[in-house]
């Protein structure tokens, strides 16, 4: 099974110290996020890796050569940042060779069984899992009885997308992980735009009638380390 670390990003919300290096550099503990972002999969079945890149990319080309791992790491590079969805989209030859496939965001720490996950999504069978839990965040997911997403909110703009007309009541707000899995025919019905964020594309995947579930890691460790504030209570 494959994946995709997504790193290719500014990393805005630790700025200084990404001002000097690419966010997944960063090192907690003595431990960089990208390295933590490996081991994690690789414990997890991940049989072989790619790391997008853009920011300080020659960093992070450098690192993972002077490291070595128990399962094949490569990366490949973004001249310029496509954005969750276009990401996905220029990893296809790599990641529809693997079925399902995991995107992974690499300012995350998290010790959910990933493969519990993966049993659930070959269990449903439908497009794309992603995976949840009840959170405090401006944009949650809306979610049916079935584990189904029915709809989307910004709450900071007091937005609500509803995308799915049949659903089974009651509905709850779940937070999103970064943690996609996703079957590789999900790359028939990608937009022809190489820059698009994920989440409006599964939304719009919904409304036109494919369902995509959530799993939920109420019980597991998970944090986004990927700001100056979360980093320090880490």
């Amino acid at each position: 099974m494959n994946a995709l670390i997504l790193a290719a990003g500014f990393g805005t919300r630790l700025q200084p110290i990404t001002n000097k290096i690419p966010k997944a550099l960063v090192e907690i503990k003595r431990k960089t996020l990208l390295e933590r972002a490996i081991l994690y999969l690789q414990d997890n079945n991940i049989k072989e890796i790619l790391v997008n890149t853009h920011h300080f990319s020659e960093q992070i080309e450098e690192f993972l050569k002077n490291i070595k791992f128990d399962i094949p790491v490569k990366t490949i590079f973004e001249p310029e940042i496509l954005d969750t969805g276009g990401a996905i989209k220029n990893s296809q030859s790599f990641l529809q060779k693997s079925d399902p496939f995991i995107v992974y965001n690499v300012d995350i720490i998290t010790d959910i069984d990933l493969k519990l996950a993966i049993d659930f999504h070959l269990k449903n069978n439908n497009l794309a899992t992603l995976l949840v839990k009840k959170r405090s965040t401006q944009r949650p997911f809306v979610v049916d009885s079935n584990n189904l997403i029915v709809g989307h909110k910004n709450l900071k703009l007091n937005k609500e997308r509803t995308v799915k007309k049949d659903f089974k009541r009651p509905i709850q707000d779940f937070g999103f992980l970064g943690i996609h899995i996703l079957s590789p025919n999900i790359f028939e019905f990608m937009p022809q735009e190489n820059i698009f964020r994920a989440i409006p594309f599964y939304l719009n995947l919904i409304e036109t009638g494919q369902d995509i579930n959530i799993f939920d890691c109420k019980d597991s460790f998970w944090k986004d380390v990927g700001s100056l504030e979360t980093m320090r209570n880490i």
